[in-house]
């Protein structure tokens, strides 16, 4: 699944520019963050598709994403 368009990078790239503003680098930004540093290059590059998360059968039948409380 490709989940990298314009719009994606448009909006990583705001992310990287904030963070290089800032001079954090991607390690600080994780551990502040509790993201995986890996999720943090994806998103900045405008890459969505390894921040996927499937909590149930249903996304896999393409019948939407469980979150909890909300379902999208």
């Amino acid at each position: 699944m490709n989940l990298k368009s314009a719009q994606t990078a448009k909006v990583g790239k705001i992310f990287k520019d904030a963070r290089l503003q800032k001079s954090l680098s991607l390690t600080e930004v994780s551990s502040e963050a509790f993201i995986n540093v890996e999720y943090i290059r994806a998103i900045e590059s405008g890459d969505y598709s390894v921040c996927l998360l499937y909590t149930s059968d249903a996304a896999d039948e393409g019948l939407g994403v469980d979150l909890g409380a909300r379902r999208i």
